[in-house]
């Protein structure tokens, strides 16, 4: 164990580094741990989880399988388990694993949110929404990244109008910085209804945060369009021309807003 830690310490340093995605200083914590405490099963599973960070998904699997061994009532090491096997894409093993963390702890969210992701895999969809409410339902203080799956997957079922509460329950539980991209899906799923207005009224929401982010512009851009508003569709779409990488969208805008003006 890193000198002078306890073992709060380092199960506190580990998860902040998991979630703050700096795999490689995780995987070398977990590592100088495991080197004194070989048989404790929740460094394995950290390894485990460091691992699947660094897209080393079978050296995951191996670790994930050594917490079992030492431990075989381990929920976090089926859940590692499973997430080691979804990542390889062997989603029934995935989806197995999930169940087994599940029958040893009905309440951990991981798991829940594991599960509905394999079932998302295999196409299951209402089974999936159904692990997402729970995990929801779960940790209903602190549940963004529950949220935000449940987010995409109403809007991958085309359940606009459900998905438009649901970012309204993520985004009252999000930093005010916004890391997931939660307000870029809203206004963009605002725009797809049709409710242009809201969708403009919010992407001159993001540009007062971002004025040079050329992706607001651009989505500003086509609101304006399906707006028929052509001339100041064609001003964004220029301020909105930052990058190459965005240069098609641009041009399909000029074409597009170019057309109705003449129209």
């Amino acid at each position: 164990m890193p000198d002078g830690d306890t073992e709060a310490d380092w199960r506190e340093q580990g998860e902040f580094l998991l979630t703050s995605n700096r795999g490689p200083e995780a995987l070398d914590l977990y590592m100088r741990i495991l080197e004194d405490c070989p048989d404790d099963p929740a460094a394995w599973v950290g390894k485990a989880r460091a691992l699947i960070r660094l897209n080393r998904y079978d050296e995951a699997l191996t670790a994930a399988n050594q917490a079992l061994a030492l431990d075989p009532d381990h929920a976090e090491g089926y859940r590692a388990r499973g997430n080691s096997f979804f990542w390889l894409k062997r989603y029934d093993q995935a989806l197995a694993a999930a169940d087994e963390a599940l029958d040893i702890d009905p309440t951990l969210v991981r798991a829940w949110d594991l599960k509905g992701r394999t079932l998302e895999a295999l196409k299951r969809n209402d089974e999936a929404l159904a692990c997402f409410d729970r995990a929801i339902e779960l940790t209903p203080d602190d549940s963004i990244s529950t949220w935000h799956d449940k987010v995409g997957w109403l809007t991958r079922l085309g359940r606009d109008d459900d998905a438009l509460s649901a970012y309204d329950a993520a985004l009252a539980l999000a930093p005010a910085d916004d890391p997931r991209g939660l307000n870029h899906w809203k206004r963009e799923t605002l725009r797809r209804l049709n409710r242009d207005e809201e969708a403009l009224a919010a992407y001159d929401c993001a540009l007062e945060l971002e004025r040079d982010r050329a992706q607001w512009w651009i989505n500003r851009s086509l609101a304006c369009g399906a707006m028929k508003r052509y001339e100041e569709a064609l001003a964004n779409a220029e301020k909105g021309n930052r990058t190459r990488r965005e240069q098609w969208i641009w041009l399909e805008a000029q074409r597009v807003c170019a057309h109705g003006i003449g129209a």
